[in-house]
């Protein structure tokens, strides 16, 4: 049943104050949004010594060498030894040449490998591709139910604890997996097909037959974009309906589509001021951070110790800001989240 009203069944700024003091009070739920960016990276350091270098120009010691490179050997060795090319060039020269006598050594015994051991290596990395495809999907799915869990308890004033919302947001994972995949599948396979014909009809015909082949194919970009649009706006209200009502997957879809249609410009209007907040409040460090870094540059001739502070405090602010936006970006996507899901509280019982 639906309710005739006038009046509008959000404001934003009563999304945004109401879902700000939720964030303020549960900072559990900044634990999930930086999960749901993803947050977290791995370095890898390399040390490299001199005499490593020494070994890798100097082809007699290498396990690789043969009589048969003895050529190289000797462009090698003078190279090495040439005391006007300065590291760098010593590398440009050496390596190309190195490289070469590798694969030339590693040649036979790459076409003495059977050819189904390449077979069963590419099975090998095809299935860890899937795998880490398939555990990426259940990673983001995770944590969004999670966040939106969350969220949804700290709207009752309930205690959040990450081992409680966590286990409360598996039983949602396998159609929130659906969901990731089946839909964002099927338009963009549609898609790619679509342009497909009408770029092949493109080759085919006259002009006149050109011209409307392309004005359609134009009308199917649109269209297509449109539907990206859709989709993405369809999935919010799905997500909530699978998390917060126990749907199946299609079911929640079929919801989630319809609750988009009926607040198309609403969610539009609301979708563009949570960008437009989240490049502003991440935009500013990396701009306070690179303007200095560039006002340190630009000064350099007239003001050299002023621009070496300049410089050096733009670096250790680009260092504050990488690290400051982990946070910042599970603020955020706590934060937006928060205000997608009261919006959907007050509409999913409005529109039956």
């Amino acid at each position: 049943m639906e309710e005739n009203s006038n009046q509008p069944d959000w404001s934003i700024s009563e999304l945004y104050e109401k879902s700000w003091e939720i964030i303020k009070k549960n900072k559990v739920l900044w634990v999930f949004g930086m999960a749901l960016a993803g947050a977290g990276s791995s370095f890898s350091s390399f040390s490299n010594s001199s005499s490593n270098f020494k070994d890798l120009i100097n082809p007699s010691s290498s396990p690789l060498a043969s009589p048969a490179s003895n050529q190289i050997s000797q462009v090698l060795g003078a190279a090495a030894s040439n005391p006007n090319l300065p590291d760098i060039g010593q590398i440009i020269l050496i390596l190309p040449w190195y490289l070469y006598l590798i694969l030339g050594n590693m040649a036979p015994i790459l076409a003495s490998i059977p050819w189904y051991l390449y077979l069963i290596l590419g099975l090998e990395i095809l299935a860890l591709v899937i795998l880490g495809y398939t555990i990426s999907i259940i990673y983001s799915v995770w944590s969004h139910a999670s966040l939106i869990q969350g969220v949804q308890k700290a709207l009752g004033s309930e205690k959040l604890t990450i081992a409680d919302t966590s286990e409360k947001a598996f039983p949602a994972i396998k159609s929130l997996a659906f969901l990731s995949i089946v839909p964002s599948f099927v338009i963009v396979g549609v898609g790619i097909v679509m342009s497909a014909v009408f770029i092949f009809l493109l080759t085919l015909g006259g002009a006149v037959f050109k011209i409307i082949a392309g004005l359609l194919l134009a009308v199917w970009v649109i269209f297509f974009l449109l539907a990206l649009i859709m989709l993405s706006l369809t999935l919010i209200w799905s997500y909530r309906e699978v998390i917060l009502r126990q749907k199946p997957a299609m079911e929640a879809f079929k919801r989630g589509y319809y609750l988009a249609k009926k607040k198309l410009w609403s969610m539009l209007l609301l979708g563009l001021v949570n960008t437009i907040l989240s490049a502003v409040v991440t935009g500013i460090p990396i701009v306070v951070a690179f303007g200095v870094v560039v006002g340190g540059f630009l000064s350099l001739s007239a003001f050299k110790d002023l621009a070496v502070v300049l410089i050096i405090l733009g670096t250790i602010l680009f260092f504050v800001v990488i690290i400051g936006l982990t946070l910042l970006g599970g603020i955020l996507n706590a934060f937006k989240t928060s205000v997608w899901t009261i919006a959907y509280n007050k509409i999913a019982k409005k529109y039956g």
